[in-house]
């Protein structure tokens, strides 16, 4: 870890723990056992509290995400800050958000030294988003090892932002990172891939095995790799597509015909007219078209969006 400068990260709730002798090394599971044992803190399931220990993963992970030195990072979940440190050894200026009281002040302590590192204590989902990436010097590049059960509201939060954002590379559950980067015709492909596949361009990077966590979680982790993109479209037509997959994948077995005339409120005959005129095979299923197809669906059935789904 390098370290410019003797500051201390601001952070809320500090002075409520008593220090302890030994600061923790992120890269030790009995180290780290240690020092939650010394805080207090067992680790949350809720929470995701499911520390990486292993300092080559975390490089992996920086370079992965292609981040430079110099550019701004926004890591959430910081935790003990095994990815903190690699972020700031690659030379980043990282905010790092941390949910838990005890971690932030933990952390802070121990980047007391280090004036490119701000922790911010707080949850991800309620803070103002807006106003902490303005506080940030943009674009601004994500890299986390997040609570896996909170994996969409972060991603969506994300998204909603990602004209500030350059990059984002998260840990995250296999299943989930598969849903998210499904091809059209896959069993994983749904809502959520043409969402994030509106608006990014997405893959799995690699797999990180459970042994290198601590505690271990129970699924299968990967790092999931979004790149952000602007997508040539007006935001109401955006919505509108969105809206239409939602709708189609509602009954992702049948015919798309079927859940669009019933949510549509439209006769099944200019929902078939309204797919031919758009290069679409009517006996096709929601899972079997594009996020280029939805688009051009949108485009009949929701003309405006003041639409009905």
């Amino acid at each position: 870890m390098t370290c410019c400068s003797p500051a201390r990260p601001p952070v809320a709730g500090r002075g409520h723990n008593p220090p302890v002798s030994e600061s923790v090394n992120p890269a030790s599971p009995s180290s780290v056992r240690r020092f939650l044992a010394s805080r207090g803190i067992r680790p949350s399931r809720r929470l995701g509290q499911n520390f990486l220990t292993d300092r080559g993963v975390a490089g992996r992970i920086v370079a992965a995400s292609g981040l430079q030195p110099g550019e701004s990072c926004l890591e959430i979940g910081a935790g003990l800050g095994m990815l903190t440190d690699a972020l700031t050894a690659a030379g980043a200026r990282v905010t790092a958000v941390e949910v838990d009281a005890r971690l932030a002040e933990a952390l802070a302590e121990r980047m007391a030294g280090c004036a490119n590192v701000r922790i911010v204590h707080g949850d991800f989902l309620k803070l103002d988003l807006r106003d902490l990436l303005s506080s940030i010097q943009q674009p601004v590049r994500v890299v986390a090892n997040i609570p896996y059960s909170i994996t969409t509201p972060i991603i969506e939060r994300l998204l909603e932002h990602r004209t500030a954002i350059s990059g984002i590379a998260l840990l995250v559950q296999k299943e989930v990172a598969e849903r998210v980067s499904a091809s059209p015709g896959s069993r994983q492909y749904g809502s959520l891939s043409v969402f994030c596949q509106m608006f990014t361009e997405a893959r799995v990077a690699f797999a990180v095995p459970r042994h290198l966590f601590y505690p271990e979680p129970e699924v299968e982790s990967v790092l999931l790799l979004m790149t952000p993109r602007e997508t040539g479209l007006a935001p109401d037509r955006e919505d509108a597509a969105l809206r239409l997959a939602r709708a189609a994948f509602t009954q992702r077995r049948k015919r798309i015909v079927n859940p669009l005339s019933e949510l549509l409120g439209l006769p099944k005959e200019k929902v078939e007219d309204a797919m031919r005129r758009a290069g679409i095979d009517p006996a096709r299923r929601a899972e079997e078209l594009s996020v280029t197809d939805f688009v051009r669906l949108a485009e009949l059935l929701l003309p405006s969006a003041s639409g009905p789904v």
